[in-house]
């Protein structure tokens, strides 16, 4: 319920008190968080596929996803291999797929109440490397409309 800065030396201590624990503050520019200019693309598949693991339906807004794919012929996970290919979307627009999103806290926090759900990630980190959904970033722009066809093109090899 309350904003600060990243730079705030009250943060730390706010961050601690929250989750109970210490925490020390460092910028890692290679993490998800960081990831400039990129999209998170995730599956129905996987999601159903998570559900069933977990026994309980899971609210899809939870992975603050950009662009969710319906792909009948994809299996669940599926898109956690496709690191190196590309997505081409009917309108034209096409997405290099860099690698799997490696999940942080923010989907343990319902999106209506931020009630916290520490299982999902931990569920997650035991059952999936942490993983869920692929990050993209656009090589080709242009408009992504509901219900347009999705082609993937598999990392080469």
């Amino acid at each position: 319920g309350h904003r600060r800065a990243w730079d705030d030396p009250g943060l730390p201590a706010a961050l601690a008190a929250d989750l109970g624990r210490e925490v020390a503050l460092t910028r890692d520019l290679d993490g998800q968080q960081d990831l400039g200019r990129s999209l998170l693309v995730t599956t129905t598949a996987s999601h159903r596929a998570l559900e069933a693991e977990l026994g309980t339906p899971i609210d899809p807004r939870r992975w603050r996803t950009n662009l969710h794919l319906d792909l009948p012929d994809a299996p669940a996970w599926a898109d956690l291999e496709w690191e190196a290919g590309t997505l081409e979307l009917e309108g034209g627009v096409v997405l290099d797929l860099l690698h799997p999103c490696e999940r942080c806290v923010i989907p343990t926090r319902d999106p209506d109440t931020t009630a916290k759900w520490p299982e999902l990630l931990k569920h997650l980190n035991r059952a999936h490397a942490l993983s869920f959904g692929i990050n993209a970033r656009v090589r080709e722009p242009g408009r992504v409309a509901a219900g347009e066809a999705a082609t993937l093109h598999p990392p080469p090899g």
